[in-house]
């Protein structure tokens, strides 16, 4: 199509020009922008919308045919949780949710604990127990403690190994349930 073809369409087109969203381009203003586009080098759209205070995409719609080869920006889709994050950050959550150990996690990366902790919570990932039950004691829990440590004389660690918890843990329970060893000494099992 030459430019005295789109320029005519271009006059055709002004006509309808609400139709594409551009308004308040009055007749001079368009002969202006046909006028520069007349010269022999590229349309600087963007500069032109800036000027004449329309939105660019618009603009070309009315200048240019729609059978002409113009490439329109894309709308770029919005982006996902999961696009957003880094390559370390993808493999932060796929080793923390494979339940790999701090320490292996702490090599593969090159990370410190603290660093651990921080993408842990940035993420937005569970908090783990590292190899620890809840706080939920059950009654066989503390027949065991009772009957081992209170009674049997084992250590506070070997029953904390044997349920799977702290030594602290075991002490704190049998405190809460009001059993001392030193009050238990000489009383028969």
């Amino acid at each position: 199509m030459s430019r005295t073809a789109r320029s005519a369409s271009a006059e055709a087109n002004f006509c309808g020009r609400a139709a594409h969203g551009v308004s308040g381009l009055g007749s001079e203003e368009m002969r202006q922008i046909e006028a520069h586009r007349s010269k022999e080098r590229p349309t600087p759209w963007a500069h032109l919308a800036a000027r004449y205070r329309v939105n660019e995409i618009d603009l070309r719609r009315l200048f240019e045919p729609a059978n002409d080869d113009v490439v329109m920006p894309k709308a770029v889709a919005p982006q996902t949780h999961e696009d957003r994050l880094t390559v370390r950050d993808k493999r932060f959550v796929a080793m923390w949710k494979e339940n790999a150990p701090r320490s292996e996690i702490m090599l593969a990366l090159g990370i410190s604990a603290s660093t651990v902790d921080h993408l842990r919570a940035r993420l937005r990932l569970p908090k783990r127990l590292a190899g620890r039950k809840p706080n939920e004691w059950g009654q066989a829990e503390d027949e065991f403690i009772r009957n081992h440590y209170i009674l049997g004389g084992k250590t506070a660690l070997w029953v904390a190994e044997k349920l799977g918890r702290t030594r602290c843990a075991v002490i704190g329970r049998a405190a809460r349930n009001g059993w001392s060893r030193r009050s238990l000494k000489g009383v028969a099992a």
